[in-house]
């Protein structure tokens, strides 16, 4: 029997249908059937399919952000840090079910309702860069990396290199582009960006 209650059921099946099968293809009478719920418990905790979308992606954001900084709080230097990382990605793309980052995905596939998500997208990607800067300010301040190195650039260049390589091993299936992505930031904290 499933324990869970039904706005914890209807959360959890739209997560997997959204990201799996992308916002607009996925209806709400899928959603109620595989969540074993009905219309009215769906419309009490969401009156909408944005309402659906925006819980969906806060809860992304919640994964993410809890991810990034429990990584932080157990690996003080950037290599391990990075190694740990790429290492959790690996696992998720062994999975039939990984189709990369969950924001770029819902930002493509609810292009006619872009301009709902557009603000809530913009705060996660915003808080994944002010994450990755304080790790560059931290690394600088315990000397792991050059002080010279710009945190918010440094950041920023750490989002495009997971997003690009992320996208690449999507398009090809070569899994050299994970293994980029570690060798790729062990490569900007080497170098002097400014």
């Amino acid at each position: 029997m499933d324990k869970q209650k039904p706005k914890e059921r209807i959360l959890s099946t739209t997560k997997s249908l959204f990201y799996r099968q992308g916002y607009d293809r996925t209806g709400i009478n899928q959603i109620l059937e595989e969540s074993r719920s009905h219309k009215q418990s769906l419309y009490q905790y969401f009156p909408s399919k944005q309402d659906l979308g925006k819980a969906y992606l806060e809860e992304q954001r919640l994964d993410l952000l809890n991810l990034l900084r429990g990584l932080s709080e157990k690996k003080e230097d950037p290599k391990e840090w990075i190694a740990a990382w790429v290492s959790v990605l690996k696992r998720q793309a062994r999975k039939e079910d990984f189709f990369g980052c969950p924001f770029a995905n819902f930002s493509a596939q609810s292009l006619e309702e872009k301009s709902i998500f557009q603000e809530q997208l913009q705060t996660v990607i915003k808080e994944w860069i002010l994450v990755f800067e304080t790790n560059f300010d931290k690394w600088k301040e315990k000397k792991y990396i050059s002080p010279n190195l710009n945190s918010s650039v440094c950041a920023k260049k750490s989002l495009v290199i997971y997003e690009g390589n992320i996208q690449l091993f999507l398009i090809t299936g070569n899994k050299s582009y994970l293994e980029s992505i570690e060798s790729d930031f062990l490569d900007l904290i080497r170098e002097p960006v400014r």
